[in-house]
């Protein structure tokens, strides 16, 4: 799994489809599917700022706690 945590910088400027497309990709290296995402941002006017955070999970993992199960919860719905 993959968790795209991004500023409106990006999803106002880039379609979803487009980002799911740079998810499937380059899932195999996180610093360039990052670097491409705030590309294609600033390719498509980059009317604000860009901000990405990738996470990806190899494996099963315990329970998160604090600060990251916060952000993991926003995900269930």
């Amino acid at each position: 799994d993959i968790y795209l945590i991004c500023s409106d910088g990006l999803n106002d400027m880039v379609e979803e489809i487009d980002i799911g497309i740079t998810l499937q990709m380059l899932r195999a290296n996180l610093k360039l599917m990052a670097g491409r995402l705030i590309d294609m941002a600033n390719d498509s006017g980059g009317r604000d700022n860009v901000s990405v955070i990738l996470i990806k999970v190899n494996g099963d993992f315990a329970v998160p706690q604090g600060w990251l199960a916060k952000i993991l919860s926003w995900f269930k719905n």
